[in-house]
């Protein structure tokens, strides 16, 4: 017997090299959670606050948004974290008109759902980078993000996402769907989302770029 009650020592709760003569404490997941933690990280969990993010890569393209089309754009939240801006780029405007941006949870298979947050309307009569004002916690899990417009203006958007939980256009695998859209959706009526995401919507490949702004991580 090592130690004995006349002779006690410390045990060591972490094996050195293979040694496994010592016994290994109670303790031990609770004593090296900061261990494991570390070697099992997840890089997507790393974001920079005050940054505008969590968009798939692909190629950059622009996107005439059409007069009451909503748009839902699919993202990956890859952890607890708040955001306070939704951002669009506007590339072509549309004198007096503006649009509205948003936060759809995901429906049933993936499909836009109940609306989380209207971020409420941006101008899109210049050409510039305009942002909504909000707050808004997010935990991990897919979400989409909307903009939808009174009149026709372009912004910037993405085309062929280099991967999507979407999958591919069956028809020609020409490039991945990344989100919903649908005409006549009624948000220009409601002057605001609709909350459910407006029925009917159809996949689309090409999708606006809409970025949050994180604030914290939560």
């Amino acid at each position: 017997m090592k130690g004995g009650l006349n002779n006690p020592r410390v045990i060591d709760a972490l094996p050195v090299n293979g040694n496994l003569n010592n016994g290994i404490s109670s303790d031990w997941a609770f004593d090296h959670a900061a261990d494991l933690d570390a070697h099992t990280l997840n890089p997507a969990e790393q974001v920079q606050t005050g940054a505008y993010n969590f968009f798939n890569y692909g190629t950059n393209n622009a996107q005439v948004l059409g007069a009451d089309v909503l748009w839902g754009t699919i993202i990956w939240i890859p952890r607890a974290l708040t955001v306070d801006r939704i951002v669009i780029d506007v590339t072509a405007g549309a004198a007096g008109k503006i649009a509205y941006v948003g936060i759809y949870n995901v429906g049933a298979n993936l499909v836009p759902g109940s609306l989380l947050i209207d971020g409420g309307s941006i101008s899109v009569a210049a050409v510039t980078v305009v942002a909504a004002t909000v707050s808004q916690a997010l935990t991990k899990g897919y979400y989409y993000v909307a903009v939808v417009s009174d009149g026709a203006p372009t912004i910037r958007s993405i085309l062929y996402n280099a991967w999507s939980p979407l999958g591919y256009n069956p028809a020609s695998f020409s490039g991945t769907y990344s989100g919903y859209t649908k005409a006549a959706s009624g948000c220009v009526a409601n002057a605001g989302l609709v909350d459910p995401f407006t029925a009917g919507s159809t996949a689309a490949i090409g999708v606006p770029k809409v970025l949050l702004r994180v604030a914290s991580l939560d």
